[in-house]
């Protein structure tokens, strides 16, 4: 029996099959950009530290991921066997009861519905940092947009000084400020 290659992908399974691969040529590079826009941001939250000033100098630098991690793997591979300061570098996906307080908490845009909880955080030295439009004016001292399919972020320096924790001048430079 022979086969011809417009029999093969112009059937039924072949229309299907083009169907999928174009699906894919869609999803695939929207993935790896979201996958992109995550590794940049990542490195930032991590560049963070760097620039900003804890109260309290002790012990481990703790980045918490609020709800659905959005990093995957990415976040935890940029802090494993990092120290910064004389720090390590600790990445928690999940709180358990007497864990010790974190110094960055990121929010992803999936945890909108629970904006309202991160208050807690407005007078204790944690930065939180959050991805959606107005989040740095209202819950977090830190804001990530994207302008001009670059990672930027935004700080609302009056926030961060209600934390307790010191800004960088350079870090402050960087920014787009929003009060």
């Amino acid at each position: 029996m022979h086969y011809s290659w417009r029999q093969t992908f112009m059937g039924r399974s072949g229309l299907r099959l083009g169907v999928c691969v174009v699906g894919l040529g869609i999803l695939v590079p929207q993935a790896l950009a979201q996958q992109n826009e995550y590794s940049v941001k990542a490195a930032f939250l991590i560049n963070f530290l760097k620039f900003i000033e804890w109260p309290d100098k002790s012990g481990p630098y703790i980045i918490d991921v609020a709800g659905k991690n959005p990093f995957g793997t990415y976040l935890e591979g940029l802090a494993n066997n990092r120290s910064i300061n004389g720090r390590k570098v600790i990445i928690r996906t999940e709180k358990h009861g007497n864990s010790p307080p974190a110094s960055i908490v990121f929010v992803p845009a999936s945890e909108s519905e629970r904006y309202g909880e991160f208050l807690q955080y407005a007078k204790k030295p944690v930065i939180v940092i959050g991805e959606s439009p107005g989040f740095a004016k209202k819950f977090g001292a830190i804001n990530f947009i994207v302008d001009r399919e670059r990672v930027a972020f935004e700080i609302n320096p009056r926030l961060a000084k209600s934390s307790g924790v010191k800004v960088s001048s350079r870090l402050l430079q960087l920014a787009k400020i929003v009060e």
